[in-house]
């Protein structure tokens, strides 16, 4: 999503910028940075609330452009009321005064970006570094500001794009909850550490079987060994996948799709994460193996078979039923001409056209001639630049109440639970995790 940081780094520099690294190890990315801070690891939680405090203590608050959208400031200020930099100081590894300089040198800048990422989110407290990443970005003018942190505006598949702008449902946590540990679903998800327990306990809701797609808990997920006598003691397992990995290997089936390599393509979150607006489709490189179905037609047949209408599907016929009882509820009366607009494509391909043509670039199925479509892409294999980040608030928020939510309840409840680890011993060895620069994530 930002390719050649090193270059642009050097450019920071070259204008007279600042780049300053927080990190236990000595990364790639510290190598050129005008600062790099060894904090103990797991500590951001505590160094983040601190800097809040201190803007806070000092009067440095300043909310810029944003500041009519935000509520929660004075909650916050509450919520980090006891995080002093002293209190903090030894858990970090860092001074006192360090960790002042680092936020009045923030606050006095005339634009900043805090900025974390893969490391930030997997520690004990990720959820409330990644918010207090945020928090910061407002409390010093730099949410929704160039040169600060700025929203992509995607082409297609945003949740904030869609809708009427300014206004939404906002995000529901703890709509279900895990059997045994009571954990609320975010965003649909329960803790994947939880599913072996789910599937090796007996009562009403046990798993009792599992379908992965392209995934391999049994590598990533904790306690990997577990979750394998788990899998193998439940009724049926199936994996999507062009691999035998430590999961598949586990299933009684394993559905392969296509490589890469023989399928289109379309990003649907990096336009959501990329330093500019951007869309790019790749066509397919080398032609599909005869008889070899694509894994989108797979999960049609699954979708019929798990409704009790048979392995039989007619593949085409049920993307054409199901894209039209979507388009029913979205489009009303006019949901057929839209589904005959499209053309013969179907599967994803289809949706991708959908969302282009009536996302904030489209072309409206001819109501803007200049705008993007699949074809328009297609005919573009080096993507089409939609031009740099812009401000977006109001019309990017999707709350009830039109305003960042600077202070939910939920994250302010776990507050405590890092200031009372404050009073627990600081550990003399801690471990990080390891990254191998030339692999993927996983």
């Amino acid at each position: 999503t930002a390719p050649d940081f090193r270059g642009k780094a050097k450019a920071l520099r070259a204008r007279g910028g600042q780049l300053v690294v927080i990190d236990p190890r000595r990364t790639e990315t510290a190598e050129v940075a005008d600062a790099h801070h060894a904090i103990r690891p797991g500590a951001d939680v505590f160094l983040l609330a601190a800097m809040v405090h201190t803007l806070f203590a000092e009067g440095l608050v300043k909310l810029g452009r944003a500041e009519p959208w935000l509520n929660g400031v004075d909650a916050v200020r509450e919520a980090v009321a006891a995080f002093t930099p002293e209190a903090v100081a030894a858990r970090c590894g860092l001074g006192a005064d360090t960790i002042r300089t680092l936020a009045r040198e923030l606050a006095a800048a005339p634009s900043a970006a805090v900025y974390g990422r893969i490391g930030t989110c997997t520690q004990t407290y990720g959820t409330l570094a990644c918010w207090l990443i945020d928090v910061l970005n407002a409390l010093t003018g730099n949410l929704d500001a160039p040169g600060g942190m700025l929203w992509a505006k995607a082409p297609a598949f945003a949740a904030n794009t869609q809708g009427k702008p300014g206004v939404g449902r906002g995000v529901a946590v703890g709509r279900h909850h895990g059997r045994l540990s009571g954990s609320p679903e975010v965003f649909g998800e329960l803790p994947i550490v939880q599913l072996p327990a789910e599937i090796e306990t007996p009562g009403p809701g046990q798993v009792k079987a599992v379908i992965t797609m392209a995934a391999n808990p049994v590598l990533s997920a904790p306690n990997g060994a577990r979750l394998a006598t788990a899998l193998d003691s439940a009724e049926f397992v199936l994996s999507l996948d062009i691999y035998c990995n430590e999961t598949s290997s586990h299933a009684d089936v394993v559905l392969p799709g296509l490589s890469p390599l023989e399928e289109s393509h379309y990003d649907v979150p990096f336009p959501q994460l990329s330093w500019r607006n951007q869309a790019r489709y790749s066509a397919p490189v080398l032609a599909a193996p005869a008889g070899q179905p694509p894994e989108w037609q797979n999960l049609l047949r699954l979708i019929h078979i798990v409704q009790g209408r048979g392995a039989g599907a007619d593949v085409l016929a049920l993307d054409d039923e199901l894209l039209a009882d979507d388009l029913r509820r979205s489009a009303g009366d006019n949901a057929a001409a839209v589904l005959q607009a499209l053309g013969p494509r179907h599967g994803p391909e289809r949706l991708a056209d959908l969302a282009l043509r009536t996302g904030p670039y489209g072309d409206g199925f001819g109501r803007q001639p200049e705008g993007l479509s699949l074809a328009k892409l297609a005919a573009a294999p080096g993507g089409i630049d939609l031009g740099a980040l812009q401000p977006r608030l109001p019309e990017l928020l999707r709350t009830p109440s039109g305003k960042v939510e600077l202070a939910p309840a939920l994250l302010l409840a776990d507050l405590p639970r890092a200031l009372a680890d404050l009073a627990a011993p600081v550990p003399e060895l801690v471990i990080i995790g390891r990254r191998e620069v030339r692999s993927n994530n996983s």
